[in-house]
């Protein structure tokens, strides 16, 4: 019974139950609950995942009359633990000579679990069988339950192995559990490192982060050796001027980003190299470099901006020092099959000046009329330099772009060098009326190259080889339009002879307001009346008025008084002829057909009839006309079902009364 109603401002729904929400640590008070109303029934709904609410979601209330009945709710956030796909892997190497069958070196992982306090967590042995340990499950063993940052670190054991220097590099790396989104469930946010061994990837199919860490130990061997990287510069010229690949420069930068060696400029055949010599003490390292060009200012050129990460392992093998020079990857632990001392590196320019645009401009006149925009086309042809267009295909179009006649060729050149061309209106699809012009006009450009930018020289001579400007001039003459307005005499009562009535044309202005006779004419024995035909040579607008001329009136005629307007429309068909269209409306006392002209006539007799008398019959026939129609509806609705209850319903009323 509580179902859709109101108290204190909640309004309850269909089931009797309110619905509100309120953030945490406010309250709701909720009045006017009715007396009768003993107990309340409260029940949390939807709470978000990771909430739980102390004592239940679900109380009841006991109502008291005076004074607040009061259901307190408090949640516990407990979310769940994070989920631990960390990867965690080790990659040992030595650097000064191969793996033996006794090397053996071991990797701890340990967790802060205090300040400064390290626990281990497990151990795993590299060896020449497995040089790459794996701590993913101890690492996923860690339960993260808080959010909060743990910090993690592998370490090598000190002890050494056939001599060779232990790599006393210690990776630390944290964990970020967090719980930004407060959905109940706490997140690995991200792993972060700052040891300069250690990588920090994600798995690309699961997104699961990938700790590696890289271990290498060394030996200390004997003598020198140096390695070659030989480069090869290629130019692309766009600009059609066969450019050498000359004057380049190439670096070579340690891992810092520093430039630790150059080279001299490329000659014609682009060619340049770097030498790298090392010496005993570098045996058992591994160098990375980037080789990459060394950019230059010159205008038009664009620099390759490719860059080859290279790696330069230098090992002792039985006594002699060797280095290897290949493509760098931090994955990769051993020196490639095929490695060797030198390195071929290409890189490719581009020269492409800076592009140049001509714009050739035109002028079309047109006397006769008014000129539309876009209605004349020019064609451009790109020829030889005898400018013979025989056979060609125009490579531009283009049309007059406004009512003065304007028109221009965009032209844009990416390589020097003579370009030729021809101009002349397009003739194929002529408009009527139009005579045009037959010039040509012959365009030479010269593109020239001036440092990096292209530069145009352009010059225009007529057919007879003088200077000119580009210029046609058509003229237009359209063939006038006529039009003979026309119309019909009926009448009503007696026969129509030939020439019994009379009808003028007048001139007049657009709001018909004036009237200069233009002629009479009288119909014929069939009714039909014509006007004598009217020449126009210019396009606009014609006002006439036409009626029935009544001065010298017949006995026993009644007139009509019918006045029409019309109004005749001459346009130009963009084919060489003006045509007409009219425009008819009737002003009068009667309703007359808006296409066309007729007038129609009473015969009354010879006694004459006065056509107010005879207005007022018809307006009375029309109310009694009115009169019946309402007799009739009455009874109509008498005889309806609608008309019973209507007859009921007024009995009903007045029982008891005379009607």
């Amino acid at each position: 019974e509580y179902a859709n109603k109101t108290f204190g401002g909640y309004t309850a729904d269909v089931n009797g139950v309110i619905h509100l929400s309120m953030p945490s640590g406010e309250s709701r008070t909720i009045e006017y609950l009715p007396v009768e109303m003993k107990k309340v029934k409260v029940e949390e709904k939807d709470i978000p995942e990771g909430f739980t609410p102390e004592g239940g979601a679900e109380k009841t209330v006991k109502l008291i009359r005076s004074g607040d009945a009061r259901a307190d709710y408090v949640n516990i956030y407990d979310p769940a633990e994070a989920v631990n796909n960390i990867q965690l892997k080790v990659r040992k190497t030595i650097s000064g000579r191969d793996w033996t069958d006794g090397d053996a070196f071991t990797f701890v992982l340990e967790q802060l679990t205090g300040d400064s306090i390290w626990t281990k967590i497990a151990e795993k042995e590299a060896d020449k069988g497995d040089k790459t340990p794996d701590f993913t499950a101890a690492i996923q063993s860690i339960h993260f339950t808080e959010a909060a940052t743990y910090t993690f670190r592998v370490r090598e054991d000190e002890e050494s192995s056939g001599g060779i220097i232990v790599d006393p590099t210690i990776s630390e790396f944290s964990v970020v559990v967090a719980d930004d989104e407060h959905d109940g469930k706490l997140k690995i946010k991200k792993v972060v490192s700052t040891a300069p061994n250690t990588t920090i990837t994600r798995d690309k199919t699961t997104k699961a982060p990938i700790v590696q860490m890289a271990f290498e130990n060394k030996y200390d061997p004997q003598g020198s050796v140096d390695v070659d990287i030989n480069i090869t510069k290629n130019l692309v010229d766009t600009s059609g001027q066969s450019k050498a690949p000359s004057g380049f420069v190439f670096g070579l930068y340690d891992e810092d980003g520093e430039l630790i060696a150059d080279t001299v400029e490329t000659g014609v055949s682009g060619e340049a190299s770097i030498r790298r010599v090392y010496v005993p003490s570098d045996a058992g390292n591994t160098y990375v470099y980037t080789l990459k060009e060394i950019a230059g200012e010159e205008p038009g050129y664009t620099y390759d901006d490719k860059e080859y990460k290279l790696a330069v392992s230098v090992v002792d093998e039985e006594g002699t020092l060797k280095a290897y020079i290949y493509d760098y990857d931090p994955d990769r632990g051993d020196i490639p099959s095929g490695a060797g001392d030198t390195y071929d590196a290409a890189f490719e320019n581009k020269y492409d000046p800076e592009d140049v645009s001509v714009t050739l401009e035109g002028d079309k006149d047109l006397t006769g009329r008014d000129m539309k925009t876009g209605e004349f086309k020019f064609d451009l042809y790109e020829t030889d330099g005898t400018y013979n267009t025989e056979d060609l295909k125009p490579v531009q179009t283009v049309s007059n772009k406004d009512a003065d006649g304007t028109f221009s060729f965009s032209l844009n050149y990416c390589k020097v060098g003579t370009y030729y061309y021809v101009i002349k209106e397009n003739t194929s699809k002529p408009l009527g009326g139009v005579t045009y012009d037959t010039s040509e006009y012959h365009v030479k450009v010269i593109v020239t190259d001036e440092g990096g930018a292209l530069a145009a020289e352009t010059s225009i001579l007529d057919s007879a080889g003088k200077e000119a400007e580009i210029a046609f001039k058509n003229s237009y003459s359209p063939e006038p339009a006529s039009l003979s307005l026309t119309g019909t005499k009926t009448l009503e009562g007696k026969k129509l002879e030939d020439g019994m009535f009379r009808f003028g044309l007048f001139a007049s202005d657009s709001s018909f307001s004036k009237e200069e006779a233009l002629g009479e004419v009288t119909n014929t024995a069939g009714g039909a009346f014509a006007f004598n035909a009217a020449s126009y040579t210019k396009e606009g607008k014609y006002y006439y008025i036409v009626k029935e001329l009544s001065d010298k009136p017949v006995d026993g005629i009644i007139y009509d008084k019918t006045v029409f307007h019309v109004t005749v429309t001459v346009t130009d068909d963009k084919e060489g002829k003006l045509v007409t269209s009219s425009d008819i409306s009737a002003v009068g006392d009667t309703e007359k057909s808006a296409d066309r002209i007729s007038f129609t006539n009473t015969y009354k007799g010879s006694e004459p009839v006065d056509p107010d008398k005879d207005k007022d019959k018809k307006d009375k026939s029309v109310k009694t006309g009115d009169s019946s129609k309402l007799i009739g509806w009455v009874i109509m609705l008498l005889l309806s079902a609608e008309g019973l209850m209507v007859l009921l319903l007024i009995g009903r009323r007045s029982a008891g009364r005379r009607i």
